[in-house]
């Protein structure tokens, strides 16, 4: 019995790396097919990150700091853009249903077209702990980050990393941010 608690013990950790969000299947049906912009940066890569930041730069710092993985999925051919569409495509997976049952809506808005959807999860002390913002209709784009994370932080980070979706972070405003009991 105690061997079976200690061999317990030592695959819970293996078993939360298993738990996936919702949109985890677009990533995985998109990345590396031709047209597709695809970036994984894990926790290793971005702490090695900080240490190539200018010592004048401390905001930056501070965001690598709370950032433990970020990956991003965007469509760049036009003729696979015009067939895709990211919002469609997990409304109808039933991932939609499931974001926005367990994770907070950010911002919701129809613009030219693309649909902007920004979920976080967040923890009690008001700190995100992933961050997915999704484009879709005209551009296809899909960001998860991941860490803990200050939203007036995370609303900096489109100046600095220059990724489709990012802009949408400076419309947030974080008095409307609910936290997790």
């Amino acid at each position: 019995m105690k061997k079976l608690v200690i061999l317990l013990f030592l695959l819970l950790p293996f078993a939360s790396m298993a738990q996936s969000n919702p949109t985890d299947y677009l990533f995985n049906k998109y990345a590396g097919r031709e047209g597709v912009e695809s970036v994984n940066v894990p926790h290793l890569l971005i702490w090695f990150a900080r240490w190539f930041v200018d010592d004048s730069d401390q905001d930056a710092k501070e965001i690598l700091s709370q950032v433990n993985s970020v990956r991003v999925i965007n469509i760049e051919d036009k003729e696979l853009n015009n067939r895709v569409d990211f919002y469609t495509e997990l409304r109808a997976s039933g991932a939609l249903d499931q974001l926005k049952k367990n994770y907070d809506l950010l911002l919701e808005t129809n613009d030219h077209g693309d649909r902007v959807h920004i979920f976080a999860r967040m923890d009690k002390m008001n700190f995100i702990r992933e961050l997915i913002i999704i484009v879709g209709g005209q551009e296809n784009t899909l960001v998860s980050i991941t860490g803990r994370m200050d939203l007036k932080k995370i609303a900096d980070l489109d100046r600095s990393l220059h990724v489709g979706g990012m802009n949408e972070l400076s419309r947030l405003d974080s008095t409307k941010v609910k936290k997790v009991n």
